[in-house]
């Protein structure tokens, strides 16, 4: 368990970091707090100061997950971080859901400058990271166990090639055709 534990700390602290990174710089903060997409079921006057709230959590589970996948005794601090990452993503994914409902099909800058509407890959996707955040946590929760070095190393790399995967979801989907999903 401590593999998967590593794969998805390293999963979502790519994800979660790429996002925030995206959004950092006047200008891409603007564009994300102003963009149309879950910001949009928001009040005018509370999507800066959400967009901002989401930057802070994004930075602070990225780090949680860090230092979680990294010392063992700290792992309680992972799952902190995965904990956050679910509330994160059950309130992005409801958004989108409510979003698309209202016939919104407008890019998020959630990734920085998107043009791919919003749609229902995009609550695959927050799916798909829901489940290793919450494999992550159930992994968390295990006795830790003895690390063989290669398997450290394949269990960081997935973590990596999956978060990588994740953050270009939009032109994945894009180039295998988004008929399929959205």
């Amino acid at each position: 368990m401590v593999y998967l534990l590593l794969s998805c700390c390293l999963c979502l602290a790519f994800v979660f970091g790429q996002s925030a990174v995206s959004k950092t710089g006047s200008k891409a903060f603007r564009d994300f707090a102003g963009s149309a997409g879950p910001l949009e079921i928001l009040p005018t006057g509370l999507r800066v100061p959400a967009a901002a709230g989401v930057v802070v959590a994004e930075v602070t589970l990225t780090v949680a997950l860090l230092v979680g996948a990294f010392s063992a005794s700290l792992r309680f601090v992972a799952s902190a971080g995965f904990l956050l990452a679910v509330l994160l993503l059950l309130s992005f994914t409801a958004a989108i859901v409510v979003t698309l409902r209202r016939g919104i099909r407008k890019p998020c800058k959630c990734f920085g400058a998107a043009t791919t509407p919003l749609g229902r890959a995009h609550v695959v996707r927050n799916v798909l990271l829901l489940a290793a955040a919450v494999a992550g946590l159930v992994a968390g929760a295990t006795r830790p166990e003895s690390v063989e070095p290669a398997g450290f190393a394949i269990a960081a790399v997935a973590g990596l090639v999956g978060g990588l995967l994740v953050t270009r979801f939009d032109d994945l989907v894009e180039l295998f055709g988004s008929q399929a999903i959205g």
